[in-house]
């Protein structure tokens, strides 16, 4: 079952607010500061919007884990992974440049990575339901 591109947009921002409030929480928790968090948050939301979108359009593509039903939860796994280790870099360069500190960096890139794979397995969990259901209700009502 292919998402339509509309489908992959709504995902992504509803990731992205998802994300970033996780990366804003994150921020100040290692850095302390409210404001650097924020603009952490802020300059992450919009690149990474555009960089979840075209990772998810690039899975769409892939047959790999799909069922009729939707995908296994080792897909949604696999699709943590990569896009965490396109995020996760993204993470790193974005706490670097807002600090100079390759520590606090490193810091915000490994606690992406322990956090995020969690949150993005359950959020494609939630959404694979949430397709599979708008499917079933139209094949029912054909």
């Amino acid at each position: 079952m292919q998402d339509s591109r509309w489908v992959s947009l709504i995902k992504g921002i509803s990731w992205r607010f998802l994300a970033t409030s996780l990366m804003i929480l994150m921020s100040y928790m290692v850095i302390g500061d409210a404001k650097i968090a924020f603009n952490i948050g802020l300059i992450d939301f919009v690149l990474k919007i555009g960089v979840f979108y075209l990772h998810d359009r690039a899975w769409s593509h892939m047959p790999y884990g799909l069922t009729s039903f939707g995908e296994r939860l080792w897909r949604s796994i696999s699709k943590g992974i990569t896009y965490r280790m396109l995020g996760s870099s993204i993470s790193f360069a974005i706490g670097f440049f807002m600090t100079g500190s390759i520590y606090i960096a490193g810091t915000l890139a490994l606690l992406d990575v322990v956090v995020k794979v969690i949150a993005y397995a359950v959020h494609e969990q939630i959404w694979q339901r949430v397709i599979h259901r708008r499917s079933l209700i139209r094949w029912i009502f054909a």
